[in-house]
């Protein structure tokens, strides 16, 4: 059966984050998933949480990576990829939130310094400079989804599908 992480991609992250970084239980991310799907169960959500901590440990190997070295397969984590491609990578951006963006609950947040992390999905094995031009491409202020307005990114996890 498919996990939290590829029912709810990078939001089934978040959950799983939150729930490592407060030290609350996995019970509780169990309870939070279901609200949105049901049919999430307890051993998925617990292998879920062990890839959350293994991409975690990874990550200062991960960015300390020289731009134009394709990511070693040993820094890859095994998880659910969504849209069926072998490879992931999730970047995190630094910035300021373009003009007319919003956040949560329809708060204008254009102009805000944030922190915003985007799960990026690919066919082959990728460089560092490779998934940053993309993620550049895509979401930086002059981009095809505009959202932020970089001024630091950086690859922080690789994952491959199980």
């Amino acid at each position: 059966m498919p996990g939290i992480l590829e029912r709810l991609g990078s939001f089934g992250s978040h959950i799983l984050q939150t729930i490592r970084e407060t030290g609350r239980s996995v019970l509780e991310a169990v309870h939070l998933a279901r609200t949105i799907a049901p049919d999430i169960t307890v051993p998925e959500v617990i292998r879920d949480y062990g890839t959350i901590t293994r991409i975690t440990e990874r990550e200062s190997l991960i960015v300390g990576l020289p731009g134009d070295q394709l990511i070693p397969d040993y820094l890859h984590v095994a998880t659910d990829i969504p849209f069926r491609h072998p490879y992931a990578y999730t970047v995190s951006i630094y910035g300021r939130a373009v003009a007319g963006r919003l956040g949560p609950g329809g708060e204008k947040i254009g102009g805000r310094f944030v922190r915003d992390e985007f799960n990026l999905s690919f066919s082959r094995p990728m460089t560092p400079q490779e998934i940053e031009d993309i993620a550049m491409r895509r979401f930086g202020a002059g981009g095809k989804y505009p959202l932020v307005s970089v001024f630091r990114m950086s690859v922080t996890a690789a994952m491959t599908s199980d």
